[in-house]
This record gives C-alpha cells, sequence and structure tokens, in this order.
C-alpha cells in the first residue's frame, strides 16, 4: 500500500458492486464535509457544513445544475467518527452507475479515491482502534460461521488486546523493579526479592503459553475446518461427502474411480465451518487420468485439519486400506466404516491390532445412519476444549509469532534469573519481550506489517 498522506479527503463506494436496494460512498477526511457540500443539496436548503455530527439530510446530488439521483447524506464530524476524521456516508439508489458518478464527482471536487483498508487503517493510525481490533475488521466481514462471527467481534471489542495490556502491566512492574536493581544496586529501594521477579516471570510466561496453545482453536474457528475424505475406491467415499453435505454433490455409480478429481463444498457444524473434500481413490492407478487425481489426493494429506479414513464395511480389508491408514497415523482422523446397511465382513479386530487407538465410527451413508456421530467427532478431535469454549483465542499467523517471540524471551530472562548472571541480561530479555506484546496491539510497527494487514481488505473499508 502507497504511503498514506493523512491530510487527503478519500473516498471509495462502500458496498459491492451490482444491483441492490442501496448503494453507498463514504469520504473521510478533513475536506469531507466541504466536498460534500459541493454536490449535495439537502432539501431543507441547510448545508452540510451547519449541519450536527449524527444526524442525516434528504436532498438530491448534483452535476452542474442537474439531479441526478435523490439520496440521503449522514454526518459524522471528528473526533466520534470511525476514523476520528470528519465523515460523509451518501446512500442513494442500488446499482453501479449513480454510485460511481457520485464518487467521481467527490474527485472531482476535491477528494481522491481511497486505497483497499484505508478507512480502517486511518482508524488505526489515529488511535480510534489497535492492530488486533483493525484486523477483526475483516474477519467480522469473512466470517463464515456462527463462531468464527462471534471470535472476530470479541476482538473489535478489543478482548484480546486487553488481555495483551494485562500482561504489559504486569511486565512492565517487573521490569520496573529490575531496573531499579540494576541503576541504583547500593540504594535501599523497596522492590520485589529474587524470589518475587522469578515467580512473577515464571507465572507470565505460562499465561502466554497458554495463550500461544490457544492458536490452533483460534485458527481453526476463523479459517474453518479443512476435512478430506480419503479411501480407496468404491468405498462410498462421494455417497459419504452427499450424505454429510445433505445434497447430492459429487456423482455417485457403482464403477470404481468415478471421483477423478478433488471436490469441494461447505457446512457449519456446531456453529464451525468445515470445508469437507472428496478425493479420487488411492489406490493402483489404471491411467493418466487416474494417477493425476490420485497425486491430487496426496497434496491433501499434507495439510488437512482432519481426515475421515473410509472403508468399506461389506470388504474385507486389503493392502490399499491398510496403506491409506498407515499413511494416517500421526494426523488427526477417524475410521468410517461405510456400508453398514450391508452384511459386515470387515474384521474390526483385525483392525484393532495395528490401529488400536483411531477411533472408529459404522455409518450407512445410504441410509444416512452414524452422520452425526461422524459430526460430533469431527468438532471434538478438531477443536480443543478451550476451543469450545468462549475464551479469547490467537487466531492469525501475525499473533502466533509475536507472542512465541514473547514467550522465547521469557525463558530466556528465566535462564538468566537461574544462572545468576547480570540483571542487565535479563532486563533486555522482559523489555524484548514488551516489544513483541506492543508489536501484536499495534504499538510498535512498521509500514511492512501494515501493508501485509491492509492489503487484505477491500476498497470502501
Amino acid at each position: 500500500m502507497p504511503e498514506i498522506n493523512l491530510d487527503d479527503t478519500i473516498c471509495a463506494i462502500a458496498t459491492a458492486s451490482g444491483e441492490a436496494a442501496l448503494s453507498i460512498v463514504r469520504l473521510s477526511g478533513p475536506k469531507a464535509i466541504a466536498v460534500a457540500d459541493a454536490i449535495f443539496r439537502a432539501k431543507s436548503g441547510r448545508p452540510l457544513a451547519e449541519a450536527e455530527s449524527f444526524t442525516i439530510h434528504y436532498g438530491h446530488v448534483y452535476e452542474h445544475e442537474f439531479a441526478f439521483d435523490e439520496c440521503l447524506a449522514s454526518i459524522f464530524r471528528h473526533p466520534r467518527s470511525f476514523t476520528k476524521d470528519d465523515m460523509i456516508e451518501f446512500s442513494m439508489h442500488g446499482g453501479t452507475q449513480s454510485a460511481r458518478k457520485i464518487l467521481g464527482l467527490c474527485c472531482r471536487a476535491g477528494a481522491r479515491v481511497a486505497e483497499p483498508g484505508e478507512f480502517t487503517k486511518r482508524a488505526f493510525l489515529n488511535g480510534r482502534i489497535n492492530l488486533t481490533q483493525a484486523e477483526a475488521v475483516v474477519d467480522i466481514i469473512r466470517a463464515t460461521s456462527e463462531k468464527s462471527l462471534r471470535q472476530a467481534v470479541r476482538h473489535l471489542q478489543g478482548e484480546l488486546s486487553d488481555r495483551l495490556r494485562t500482561f504489559k502491566e504486569r511486565l512492565l512492574l517487573v521490569l520496573a523493579h529490575v531496573e531499579a536493581y540494576v541503576d541504583f544496586p547500593e540504594e535501599d529501594h523497596d522492590v520485589f526479592s529474587d524470589e518475587r521477579i522469578q515467580s512473577e516471570v515464571d507465572k507470565l510466561r505460562t499465561d502466554l503459553e497458554s495463550l500461544l496453545h490457544s492458536y490452533r482453536s483460534g485458527s481453526i474457528i476463523r479459517n474453518g475446518i479443512l476435512c478430506v475424505i480419503v479411501g480407496r475406491p468404491n468405498v462410498g467415499k462421494s455417497s459419504l461427502l452427499n450424505a454429510l453435505l445433505k445434497h447430492e454433490r459429487a456423482i455417485v455409480t457403482e464403477i470404481p474411480g468415478t471421483t477423478r478429481d478433488t471436490i469441494e463444498e461447505s457446512v457449519v457444524w456446531d456453529g464451525v465451518a468445515v470445508r469437507l473434500v472428496d478425493t479420487a481413490g488411492l489406490g493402483q492407478a489404471r491411467d493418466r487420468l487416474d494417477k493425476m487425481g490420485m497425486d491430487r489426493t496426496r497434496k491433501y494429506l499434507n495439510h488437512a485439519d482432519f481426515y475421515l479414513w473410509v472403508a468399506d464395511g461389506s470388504m474385507p480389508l486389503n493392502r490399499e486400506d491398510l496403506a491409506i491408514g498407515r499413511s494416517l497415523l500421526e494426523k488427526p482422523h477417524i475410521f468410517v466404516v461405510n456400508k453398514s446397511d450391508l452384511p459386515r465382513r470387515l474384521d474390526l479386530k483385525m483392525f484393532e491390532r495395528e490401529f488400536d487407538s483411531t477411533p472408529t465410527i459404522a455409518c450407512s451413508a445410504l441410509r444416512g445412519e452414524g452422520l452425526d456421530q461422524i459430526q460430533r467427532k469431527v468438532i471434538e478431535c478438531t477443536l480443543e476444549a478451550e476451543g469450545r469454549s468462549e475464551n479469547v483465542h490467537l487466531t492469525r499467523e501475525r499473533h502466533h509469532a509475536n507472542i512465541s517471540e514473547a514467550v522465547h524471551h521469557l525463558a530466556r530472562a528465566a535462564r538468566s534469573f537461574t544462572e545468576k548472571t547480570s540483571l542487565e541480561f535479563l532486563a533486555a530479555d522482559l523489555r524484548s519481550t514488551l516489544r513483541s506484546l506492543s508489536e501484536l496491539i499495534g504499538e510498535v510497527y512498521s509500514d511492512d506489517i501494515l501493508d501485509v494487514i491492509f492489503k487484505e481488505f477491500c476498497v470502501g473499508k
């Protein structure tokens, strides 16, 4: 993102393109009200410059003397607006032409088109929100389930940043006592004892490690569970996908190898988005298409969150089944014995001798039996206990990296204290921990970090 001039007045269409009931054009900056007055005439005849904040005015947008659309103009004066600058929002009839026309008139009157995410970036730079709250804005927009939405809203409300500030306050208190030792070693100060310093550092490290541990669940809630269905050909993987989706998505035939490519669809189970992937059966490739499908399946075996290993319960396990199971031993998975509506020939005792730690669920994709158990098991095995709670979670790689770094510096600080090295080393590690937490909130930042975060946003947000 180019360097932003906060003295500019920016404008953007804030609604999606296409036909709709309404469209919205936003203005923000020191000249926002003047730009709006140059193109908008209120029915009352009163200019927006004389209007109070948090008021809405009916009128028309004009190009010269031609009134080409009626609209409502909402006014938000600084500092009590989203960006903490003066803001105007025009709400007009939906569609692309009217919104684009108003956007062009705003630019001719002295505004410029905003960069992606620039409104939210200004809110951050002006101190309206911190960096974790800014990230939550785009997470709310992209939420795919109730849990992901609630988690993003909690971040926007400041629950994560408030917790991080509490850690910072505890850390600053310990650092102040350590630096008092360093700066005035001969004087008698009312400072923490050695045991108290060590105890506080250990508690902080434990609490940060606990927050770090929430990342896997938080990331899954934010992004959804990638659940891959694997098995040899003709065991009912596509039938299971259709049954779990409750509609016919994949073609199902009795011909082995019908599915040649991966098929991905999304569902929501227990408030969590789940991306289900049906894959080509793994086994002996009959032709080039078979091989390409199996190669794509193997790629999924390296990065999914969970696996449904499917076997045909009406057939004995063969070498292909066992090879698939062995490839999943170190990965989160369950064994789904499909076709339970048919006489069982699969020997579960033989299965348990080699795969005794693998949970097993019998199901019939044809009759819809056992599907609820599969859904519950996927959520239970993927989201750890804290992921199913309402606790605040880390959700992004940036969060994980900063907290990991903070834990690393606290571990070094603890070692320095245990090994009786100079207190200056302890103080340096505590300051590094402090910086990691400050970077996460956005009290310390670089343009590169901001570019990475705000390039996710759409124009107008």
